[in-house]
């Protein structure tokens, strides 16, 4: 049964007229006032018409399917949260159970190759967080019924909907940061180049290269890990790097693995080398020095998933669509101007 404007107005203590405006955006109530009602209203489970993805479904008590591509068994959602707490997913679930919890729906955490073996069982929708889907997980997710939604990236595929991060913005940002520090010999570390988003991070260091006049030849890839990282700077500062007075590096974990390899080699951050990465989840703040990052707004897209999934369920004319959110540049101290 759909949530009405009178079960609102019973819940806040406020008219219906009072929370028809609120709803409604019109009026002249005061901000806490029409806050407070809209917040009501996402307890009770409704939501707003006028929002852009709006939807009345009512999925109390019903299920969605949390998926975590890969085939390693994957723990209940509290103990998932827990241990994964300070990472982009444990981030993402912590927006997605934000949100299911304001609808009352039931999050179902499995792996990728559960998902898979699982059938056709009961559910509102699927959100796949993290956007290393591979081709065998694509096909089940595009012959399932119910909305999906990827939260990371987009995969391959125009019928399922994303809500993913603009790196190319995001990395344009971190180099442009450099720039204005009067760095002009900045390189880029990144992922694997078989992912989508290594694929948009060298896009965006190419196109701010171009944007600033800058040799966009100091280009390597590596796995994303702080040990291949470490091994990879070591080698490229004493050779080809020698004259690099940035690095732009694609995630935490190879920004991680340099500070390593430039303590090691005894170059100074920031002194001799500032150095940056993309996310921004936990590690980048306890690195020594703290990490300037490109951060991303993980658990609002958790939310945002949940609410395109709903959308979709209820108008399948948006299946398909991707929703693009801007990263944050967070300056710390292991960015400064260059001292070679």
């Amino acid at each position: 049964m759909s949530v009405t404007i009178r079960d609102i107005a019973r819940a806040s203590g406020y008219a219906p007229s009072t929370v028809s405006q609120a709803l409604s955006n019109t009026g002249s109530l005061k901000r806490k006032t029409r806050e407070h009602i809209r917040e009501v209203a996402r307890k009770l489970g409704y939501y707003d018409p006028v929002e852009a993805i709006g939807t009345h479904v009512d999925v109390r008590g019903k299920s969605f399917f949390i998926v975590m591509p890969g085939s390693a068994p994957v723990p209940p959602v509290q103990e998932h949260e827990k241990v994964y707490a300070e990472t982009f997913p444990g981030r993402v679930l912590k927006g997605i159970g934000d949100a299911l919890e304001s609808v009352r729906a039931v999050p179902i955490l499995m792996s990728g190759n559960q998902f898979i073996s699982s059938g056709d069982n009961e559910r509102v929708a699927t959100i796949v967080v993290g956007g290393n889907v591979d081709a065998e997980l694509t096909q089940a997710l595009r012959q399932s019924e119910p909305p999906v939604v990827v939260v990371g990236s987009h995969v391959p595929a125009n019928d399922i909907a994303a809500v993913e991060v603009d790196f190319v913005s995001a990395i344009r940002d971190v180099v442009r940061h450099l720039v204005e520090l009067g760095h002009r010999r900045i390189a880029l570390l990144n992922g694997p180049p078989t992912t989508l988003t290594s694929d948009q991070k060298l896009t965006g260091f190419v196109r701010a290269a171009f944007d600033h006049g800058l040799d966009a030849g100091m280009i390597a890839a590596v796995e994303n890990s702080q040990e291949a990282a470490k091994e990879k700077a070591l080698a490229l500062l004493t050779s080809a790097w020698r004259e690099a007075t940035a690095i732009v590096c694609a995630y935490e974990t190879l920004a991680i693995g340099v500070l390593h390899a430039a303590y090691e080699l005894g170059i100074s951050i920031p002194g001799d080398l500032s150095v940056t990465a993309c996310h921004d989840d936990g590690p980048s703040m306890m690195a020594i020095p703290p990490l300037t990052t490109a951060a991303l707004p993980s658990e609002r897209m958790g939310r945002l998933a949940v609410s395109l999934a709903l959308s979709v369920g209820s108008n399948r004319d948006l299946d398909g669509v991707r929703l693009v959110v801007a990263p944050d540049l967070v300056v710390r101290s292991s960015t400064g101007p260059p001292g070679k």
